[in-house]
């Protein structure tokens, strides 16, 4: 069986000059390309998804889902069904935002929508109002008994 055709090959071969799948590990081995250089090469997956690569597009959409798994595991812990409730809708529904930039991805974003909403239809889910480090750090202020004023916390936001 041969490999599906897709522009990844030699976008990442160009751009991180190599010649082959060997050269590419190698240079990972070596340490020349980190854990992170590798996790920035997902906006050049997209850029492939975007031109209609169909590896791309599946690697992105499983990507989606990847993440809607942890999530919906999550909602489970956290809004858990009790009961004759699982059996029948229900309307309390509840916020799962995304930030990041692996949601700059239209595939990303809509997989992961279309697998959050199938496993739960009260999670709405929306980009998150503030950056992942302030609304840790509000968590922090509360849990510790302190409520910051939703004025300061518009102004944090810019």
């Amino acid at each position: 069986r041969t490999a599906a055709a897709t522009l990844l090959t030699p976008i990442l071969f160009e751009r991180l000059g190599v010649n082959s799948p060997y050269q590419l590990t190698e240079k990972y081995y070596a340490g020349t390309l980190s854990r992170d250089h590798l996790a920035g090469l997902s906006v050049w997956v997209n850029e492939a998804a975007t031109k209609g690569d169909r590896v791309a597009q599946k690697i992105l959409r499983r990507a989606g889902r990847d993440l809607a798994g942890f999530a919906c595991s999550l909602i489970t812990l956290i809004f858990p069904r009790t009961g004759d409730d699982s059996a029948k809708p229900s309307t309390q529904t509840f916020p799962v935002c995304y930030a990041g930039g692996a949601f700059e991805s239209e595939f990303v974003l809509a997989s992961f929508r279309e697998s959050v909403a199938a496993d739960d239809d009260r999670a709405e889910v929306r980009a998150a109002q503030l950056p992942p480090v302030l609304g840790s750090l509000l968590l922090a202020y509360r849990s510790a008994g302190i409520e910051i004023p939703t004025a300061a916390i518009r102004d944090w936001s810019g």
